[in-house]
């Protein structure tokens, strides 16, 4: 049975958008709630904490350098090293009840990011389907892909980069679209896998290097290993925590899995370490973690 062991824990309210950069051996992860980025050495095990003073949503790696952050209002890089923000776009800003969410970018070089009311922040609230899912070029021209959105989640590719797999948490569902990479091009949207209710709600996801689907579960301490093309559940890794957010491959072999966690709304008793990242070594590989080209 894979075992995960706490990587670092900083108490995190709502620890979210990890990504691994394999050229420095980097983690990088966001507080979403704390309004918080973390770039963490695992040569030293120092941690570096920027305060964006604006919820943080996602945050991808720049080719450039540094990184590219969807927060609550709107795009911006991100230079690590001093904490600068740069604004790029806000493609919601007749729409200050929204924020950022998930995001991920594409063999391409593309941005993907989408959007959800900051009123599901506490957990409750109205599931009108506020937000969308947008894409941004490396020309940084922006477009709405997917409109009528609830809470933008997790988002991932194939191997072959042929289809894109995404999740509006609340449906329960992780959809699949025929995917064009030379023009970004999202069509026949299906659901490839559902969730039910008992097993939690959908979160972040990432595609590991023989196409199967492993998916976060809120409120449902586990990460969860789905095969698309039949929409079985495959494995189950228990984490020790009430809400686990999101995952990403890392490692020298990319053959580790590094997850992010929330203490919002945990018995602390009960998950001590409810908030941190977990390290899990796995038996199967996983894919790069794509940069933005911009």
């Amino acid at each position: 049975m894979k075992k995960p062991e706490i990587l670092v824990n900083l108490g995190g309210v709502i620890g979210e958008g990890i990504c691994w950069d394999e050229k420095d051996k980097m983690l990088y992860w966001i507080d979403l709630l704390d309004n918080k980025i973390f770039a963490y050495n695992g040569e030293n095990s120092t941690v570096k904490i920027i305060d964006v003073n604006q919820n943080t949503g996602c945050i991808r790696l720049r080719e450039q350098g540094g990184l590219i952050a969807g927060l609550q209002h709107g795009i911006f890089f991100v230079d690590v090293e001093s904490g600068k923000l740069t604004p790029v776009v806000d493609p919601e800003k007749d729409k200050p009840g929204n924020r950022f969410n998930d995001g991920a970018c594409d063999c391409m070089g593309r941005f993907w990011a989408g959007t959800m009311s900051k009123a599901l922040d506490s957990g409750a609230g109205d599931l009108t389907p506020k937000g969308a899912l947008y894409c941004m070029d490396s020309d940084c021209s922006f477009t709405k892909k997917v409109d009528k959105v609830m809470i933008s989640n997790g988002i991932g590719y194939s191997p072959d980069n042929s289809t894109m797999y995404y999740i509006d948490s609340p449906t329960r569902e992780v959809t699949a679209f025929d995917f064009d990479k030379e023009t970004g091009d999202i069509s026949n949207r299906r659901c490839v896998v559902k969730v039910p209710e008992e097993v939690g709600l959908p979160d972040g996801m990432v595609v590991d290097a023989d196409g199967m689907l492993w998916v976060a579960m809120w409120c449902g301490s586990a990460v969860v290993k789905y095969d698309p093309k039949s929409g079985k559940m495959l494995e189950k890794i228990e984490i020790p925590a009430n809400s686990v957010t999101a995952m990403v491959f890392g490692g020298k072999e990319l053959d580790e899995m590094f997850v992010t966690t929330a203490k919002l709304d945990t018995d602390l008793n009960k998950y001590p370490d409810a908030g941190g990242v977990f390290r899990i070594k796995m038996d199967v590989k996983g894919q790069l973690t794509y940069k933005f080209k911009g």
